[in-house]
């Protein structure tokens, strides 16, 4: 072949190698879309199916009064968001905009009849912290706790209440904590901040929020990208990864306990985030209140249950007894409210699944939780406290 042959040859390679790469491209992003848009418009089908199953199972029994296409939606919109992150606390819950689900950009889920946001002065702000039973999963926004605590609070607060739910799922104390750092740092000081716990506190059993797993993962793939200049999916059987899961560090999933010593140290924990708590509300003149809330495995009548085979974690049943053995011998006070054995009163449905609620179980909650903290005087402004924005 002459040189100028050869040359004709590269170039006519490079213009074929160009469009193949070109059109792969063009291919590999049409595809993406496809699948996106596709998935805008339908549920996943994994969570398309687990819905449909819901329904044909439990059906009216969990959601009385709802058509099997109104359950399948508020399925779908509970379980299918994602969270987002959140400097601090790892995640937050997405701002989201459905039939049944709604959440703010702020982090906090609608109620019937939302407050503004930033909140205004002329309300009584109650901001009502706590895990996924208290956002309400397997609920509509109208049906959670804090919407129906708006409710209950009603004529009984100097000013018109406004509620805000910033509940979020697989959140525990310590997160909440934190959550209320950050409002409070951000100008946000409300009237009363109510924090709703006992379920998570025995899911978490160390200072391991949630999507810790695939953080530590990054973060130590980097430092090993940096160490040897092997990109992190290399990692994936290095001697740092494999420490790792040795000294439990991802904790895939911890077997079910009922150890009381294990209990007794998590209900430390959470006493000491209360006492913290109330130390930064303190400093700004917030009433703060704790409600130590009911689960599926303490004093409730499985027999009751529209499926009485679940088999929920039963550590939060011995952090039940042990914290209400504790209780006899030193109370916490009107700012501790006890609900955990409430479930005997109310009617079913109480729950939609192993551990959420249904609106019963939710309005029970709010009504008690009101009427304590009517009694405890906790309705009552303090002198300096008042939501604000920045």
């Amino acid at each position: 072949m002459t040189w100028r042959g050869a040359v004709i040859w590269l170039a006519a390679f490079y213009r074929g190698l160009a469009v193949f790469v070109l059109n792969t491209l063009v291919l590999i992003v049409v595809a993406h879309l496809a699948v996106w848009a596709w998935f805008r418009a339908h549920p996943p089908p994994f969570l398309g199916s687990w819905a449909a199953q819901e329904v044909a199972t439990l059906g009216p029994r969990a959601y009385p009064g709802r058509s099997p296409e109104e359950i399948r939606a508020l399925l779908t919109e509970t379980w299918s968001r994602p969270v987002e992150y959140h400097p601090f606390v790892q995640f937050k819950e997405r701002m989201h905009r459905g039939r049944f689900v709604n959440v703010s950009a702020d982090g906090f889920r609608h109620i019937k009849n939302q407050g503004p946001w930033p909140p205004s002065r002329d309300d009584f702000n109650v901001f009502v912290f706590g895990g996924s039973t208290t956002f309400g999963y397997g609920v509509a926004d109208a049906e959670t706790i804090p919407s129906f605590l708006q409710e209950q609070l009603e004529g009984r607060t100097p000013r018109p209440p406004r509620v805000y739910n910033f509940g979020c799922a697989f959140y525990y104390s310590s997160q909440e904590r934190v959550r209320f750092e950050q409002l409070i740092i951000g100008g946000f000081v409300p009237d009363l901040a109510v924090f709703v716990d006992a379920l998570n506190e025995f899911h978490i059993r160390e200072e391991w929020p949630w999507i810790s797993s695939p953080l530590h993962d990054y973060v130590e793939g980097k430092a090993a990208q940096r160490r040897s200049g092997v990109p992190p999916w290399l990692t994936l059987f290095s001697p740092e990864r494999l420490a790792a899961e040795m000294r439990g560090l991802r904790r895939p999933g911890e077997a079910p306990s009922t150890d009381p010593q294990l209990a007794d140290r998590l209900i430390d924990r959470y006493l000491h985030n209360k006492k913290v708590i109330e130390a930064i509300a303190g400093a700004y003149r917030v009433p703060v209140v704790f409600v130590w809330q009911p689960v599926s495995v303490y004093r409730f009548d499985w027999k009751r249950h529209h499926r009485p085979n679940l088999k929920p974690n039963p550590l939060p049943r011995v952090g039940a007894e042990r914290m209400a053995e504790r209780l006899k011998g030193s109370p916490l006070g009107p700012a501790f409210i006890w609900a955990a054995d409430i479930q005997g009163e109310v009617a079913d449905p109480l729950y939609v699944d192993g551990v959420h609620y249904a609106p019963n179980l939710c309005r029970a909650i709010a009504r008690l939780a009101a009427d304590e903290m009517e009694t405890g005087g906790f309705l009552r402004p303090a002198t300096g406290s008042a939501a604000s924005g920045r």
